[in-house]
């Protein structure tokens, strides 16, 4: 079978044998060996996942995100594709890893990064060895058979007890091919030492699937929006309301405008299944946020005291879905049900206050666009109203809509810790038909909150 499916597997099996070659030239034991293996570039989780799977009982794949959670104690963060490739500037970095590693118990780190489409596809993988030496391997994903029979020879030599039988001499690889391998030293070891290998590996991969979850030999990246089991906010707004009538054509319409009022927000999601292998499983989840106003009083035109309401919620569900890899756009759609309800009580304002409760059903769509450590948020909204409370009440065949948008970005600050900026708006319209004898007469009416929220998000 010629499938896609099966391209894929064999480029992926390119991927974990070109690992494989670079561990044995960085003198793997007999014994498992514990390695990280941290991936980025196209296909990046299943790489990861099929490097996992294939290395076999020869090595113990560590879960990245502890090792991950350590190297930002020791002042690195992803990503790390350009200074892997860059011998210049990869001394720290590799310096860092060899100090995460230790504290997970690991002995070696594997950077893989995947590059190129289609028979220009290559990987780029770099060892570190915990024991202050390098191997590094650059491997044309050209050819089928060359890579394996290659890799098949370096570890019948570096593994004789645990590799399977092989010919004294590994079959002679593709004249053709162009991959190599070297060693670098970064200390002088103390041990006999390695030799450096020659290879010249091949293997062929195309593929047309773009996988985007990590398999069960995997866990999902942790302190990333987009796999997370659940993200909750706290903060703080700053709320602006606008409200007026359109043709208003008797002395009883009062319209309303608020400068700025503080409210407290608290939101939260979960992904009950985000570590499923199915991306549509993965991506089903429930939310819920509320928010209300603190500090806030009203006052009519003609000087007396109003009490004053400002809140809101909705709960919904809804399913994300990411474009690519870790830092390829996040999309979602939403339906929520919610409230939001803006009440003025006066005895003296009882039947011309335009207070407002807004009950309706949501949908919406939204996108995270990641950009380093930081992103942009885009979301926007329509709302079904159920019903609008006292303004509309006051009229004959009032029917109202409402639609939302927001816009912000989020900034990592720690692992799992973000700071968010977001500017919200929210309208609501009438549509009134009065009728000759009606108390109240005005052809529309237009309800318009803002917001900008300032929070801070933790992420698992």
């Amino acid at each position: 079978m010629r499938g896609s499916a099966w391209r894929t597997g064999v480029r992926f099996a390119g991927i974990a044998l070109a690992l494989a070659l670079a561990l044995s030239s960085a003198r793997v034991a007999a014994a498992p060996r514990v390695v990280v293996v941290w991936v980025e570039g196209p296909d990046a989780e299943k790489a990861r996942a099929q490097a996992a799977a294939q290395l076999g009982a020869d090595f113990t794949v560590v879960d990245p995100a502890a090792w991950l959670a350590a190297l930002a104690k020791e002042g690195a963060k992803p990503p790390f594709s350009a200074i892997v490739r860059d011998p210049r500037k990869r001394g720290k970095l590799m310096s860092q890893a060899r100090k995460a590693a230790r504290a997970v118990n690991a002995e070696d780190v594997v950077f893989v990064t995947t590059s190129g489409k289609r028979k220009a596809e290559k990987a780029d993988v770099l060892v570190v060895d915990v024991a202050d030496t390098a191997s590094e391997a650059h491997v044309s994903l050209a050819a089928e058979d060359a890579l394996a029979s290659a890799v098949a020879g370096e570890l019948a030599r570096a593994h004789p007890a645990s590799a399977k039988p092989s010919p004294a001499t590994p079959p002679p690889a593709d004249p053709t091919t162009t991959s190599t391998a070297t060693t670098t030293s970064t200390a002088t070891p103390t041990a006999t030492p390695t030799p450096t290998p020659t290879a010249t590996p091949t293997a062929t991969a195309t593929s047309d699937v773009t996988p985007d979850r990590p398999s069960a030999a995997t866990p999902r990246p942790r302190h990333v929006v987009g796999t997370d089991l659940f993200d909750v906010s706290l903060g703080l707004e700053a709320g602006h309301r606008h409200f007026r009538y359109n043709d208003g054509l008797t002395s009883n319409l009062r319209s309303y405008n608020l400068a700025v009022a503080p409210l407290f927000s608290i939101a939260a999601s979960v992904h009950p299944f985000a570590d499923a292998s199915s991306p549509i499983l993965a991506g089903i989840g429930v939310f819920g946020d509320y928010a209300r106003a603190f500090a806030l009083s009203s006052s009519s035109s003609s000087g007396g005291g109003v009490d004053t309401a400002f809140w809101r919620f909705d709960v919904g569900a809804g399913l994300r879905v990411r474009a690519g890899g870790e830092k390829a756009p996040v999309l979602g759609l939403s339906g929520a049900y919610g409230q939001e309800t803006f009440t003025l009580t006066s005895a003296d304002l009882a039947t011309t206050a335009p207070s407002a409760s807004y009950r309706f059903v949501r949908v919406g769509a939204d996108a995270r666009i990641p950009i380093g450590p930081a992103a942009i948020v885009a979301g926007f909204g329509y709302r079904f109203v159920l019903s609008a409370g006292d303004v509309a009440g006051r009229f004959t065949g009032a029917s109202v809509g409402g639609v939302d948008a927001e816009l912000g970005g989020a900034l990592a600050v720690a692992a799992g810790l973000e700071v968010r900026l977001t500017a919200s708006y929210r309208r609501f319209f009438y549509t009134l038909h009065p009728v000759p004898g009606d108390a109240y007469v005005a052809g529309g009416a237009l309800d318009e909150l803002m917001g900008l929220n300032a929070s801070v998000a933790y992420v698992f």
